[in-house]
Order: structure tokens, then C-alpha cells, then sequence
């Protein structure tokens, strides 16, 4: 029997201190009550807005009104405020022009400044969820519906939209556009159905091309995509296919991983744990990877909140 103080047994303190190259260095083992952040990524290639959410110029009355500019002939959200500073120091050349009334602001329409405003993106959260046969899949399902909703439900506070793509047997399925509507997801959630081989390079296809066309509406730097499997893909991409099925899912986390997209990998299957696919698919998909055991759903909400920082 091996005594646990053996040096020659890497124990979690060599593991994920010291950085021993044991091939599930890049993993981290989690237990029920865990707390992220569990695992930082170099800094080059950390978040680049990490701690607040992006925010775009708006075109209406709505968002945060930050500086002023000239109206340009656009009166239709003068900056009153500013047009006055803009105005003011050139009062004392025009009292002239208002003899009868010295006091009456003068104010030419070159001077007119109209408000700039600005508005926090939505986030767009990506659940890619493997419903092959595992142990752990009802665990998986049954975390993710749980936490859909949750973060549905608090979407007026934190602006998040979600989605939810399933892969198993010989496909991928889009079963939640991006939403954020809480019946629309509930009741798309109703009747999933589980078990068969894993299509892992049909799901990471699907995803990207959700990412892709998505990213036109919450910009890149807001969507998060979050892969629950065990990442061990058996179905090739397309039916009769005689390549490869993993080295075309890691072609396909290649491309989500350089386009810059924000992932993580969570694997709640302890018994594949020791194959090792979850952590080289995160390498391809330059992606967090974690082994959850007792997954739940505070455990997808609190990755959620620590990747978005909100």
C-alpha cells in the first residue's frame, strides 16, 4: 500500500502548487463547497476587460450620459449643461446684441452640445452540455436546468441572456436560442432526451457557430461558453466519416480558442477523469478545465459570476 506522505505521490498540494508536469496539472479537483476563481490562466491570456462588462456607445436616450459633444444640427438629446460651459464665455461679447435685457444668455447654435451616452452589454452564457450516456449525465442535466433558470430569473439585475446546446448520439441539438426569456426556456427544457455514443466535434461545431453569428449581438468579449462533458468525443463529425472523431473536436476547440471566445470545460465524471480528455481539450480550447464532484447548479452560477464579474 502506498502511504499518502510518499514523495513520490503527487498530492494536491504538488499538483496545483508547484506546478509538477503531471498530465492533469491543468485540472482542478473540486469538492461541494468550493469557491472560484480554482485556476488562473496565464496573464497573457486572462480576460482583457476582466471586472466590468463592455460597453457600447448608445444610439437612443437610453445608458449613463459620460461627455458631451457638438450636436452637429441633432437636438434630439441636447446636453444642457455643456451648452451652457460652451456658451458662457462668450456672454460678455454679446450683451451688446440684448441691450434691454444685459442678463439674457446668448446662444448660437454652433454652441449647442448634445449628450453622449453609453450601456452595458447583455452577456450571452453558452451552455454546451454532452448528454451522452455517463454516469454523471442526469447530474449534468439537472445542474444546468437549475442554474438556466436562476440565472434567468435575475437576468433585470445582471443583463444575461442564455442558450443551451445538447450533443448526443449522432448530433447536436440548439435547444435554447439565445433568450432571456424564462418560459420560453423552461418549457424548451421540458423533454431533452439523454444517453448514446458522444458527438463532441458536432457539439463544438454547433457552438461555434452560434458564438460566430452572436457575437454581432453581445460582442465577443460578452459571451461565455461553458462545456459540460467528460470531453471523450466517439462519433465523427459527419455521418460515414472515417476520421478521427477527437482530433476533430480539438480542430473545432481550436477555432472557438482563437477567435477569443471565454470558456471553461467542467467535467462532473470522476470514473474518466484519469484519460485526461477534458484537460487537452482545454488546452486547444484555451479554456479553464475542472473535475466537480457533486455538481450542482450554485456550482455553474458561481463560474458564470466569476467570469463575468459582475
Amino acid at each position: 500500500m502506498i502511504h499518502p506522505d510518499d514523495p513520490f505521490v503527487p498530492t494536491a498540494e504538488t499538483i496545483y502548487n508547484q506546478n509538477q508536469p503531471f498530465w492533469w496539472d491543468a485540472a482542478r479537483i473540486v469538492e461541494d463547497d468550493f469557491t472560484f476563481p480554482l485556476y488562473e490562466k496565464a496573464p497573457s491570456e486572462k480576460r482583457q476587460h476582466k471586472g466590468k462588462r463592455n460597453e457600447t456607445v448608445s444610439n437612443n436616450k437610453t445608458g449613463h450620459y459620460i461627455r458631451a459633444v457638438n450636436a452637429d444640427k441633432d437636438y434630439s438629446d441636447i446636453a444642457r449643461d455643456a451648452t451652457l460651459r460652451a456658451a458662457a464665455l462668450k456672454q460678455y461679447l454679446r450683451q451688446s446684441e440684448s441691450p434691454e435685457n444685459p442678463l439674457k444668455i446668448q446662444i448660437h447654435t454652433d454652441e449647442i452640445m448634445k449628450k453622449v451616452r453609453v450601456r452595458k452589454n447583455a452577456s450571452l452564457i453558452v451552455f454546451l452540455v454532452d448528454l451522452s450516456w455517463s454516469m454523471a449525465v442526469t447530474q449534468r442535466l439537472e445542474a444546468t436546468k437549475k442554474a438556466i433558470t436562476t440565472i434567468l430569473n435575475k437576468a433585470y439585475q445582471f443583463r444575461d441572456d442564455i442558450c443551451l446546446i445538447t450533443f448526443q448520439k449522432d448530433s447536436a441539438r440548439l435547444i435554447i436560442p439565445p433568450t432571456h426569456s424564462v418560459t420560453l426556456a423552461e418549457k424548451a427544457m421540458k423533454n431533452i432526451p439523454l444517453g448514446g455514443k458522444t458527438p463532441l466535434a458536432a457539439g463544438l461545431s454547433l457552438a461555434y457557430d452560434v458564438l460566430l453569428q452572436e457575437s454581432r449581438n453581445y460582442g465577443r468579449d460578452n459571451i461565455f461558453l461553458i462545456l459540460l462533458s467528460d470531453c471523450n468525443g466517439n462519433i465523427p463529425l459527419y455521418p460515414g466519416d472515417d476520421a478521427n472523431p477527437q482530433l476533430q473536436a480539438e480542430a473545432a476547440a481550436e477555432q472557438i480558442g482563437k477567435m477569443g471566445y471565454h470558456s471553461i470545460i467542467i467535467n462532473s465524471d470522476q470514473m474518466s477523469f484519469g484519460d485526461g480528455y477534458a484537460n487537452n481539450l482545454a488546452k486547444h480550447l484555451n479554456a479553464a478545465c475542472y473535475l466537480i464532484s457533486g455538481l450542482n447548479a450554485d456550482h455553474l452560477i458561481k463560474a458564470v459570476r466569476n467570469e463575468l464579474e459582475v
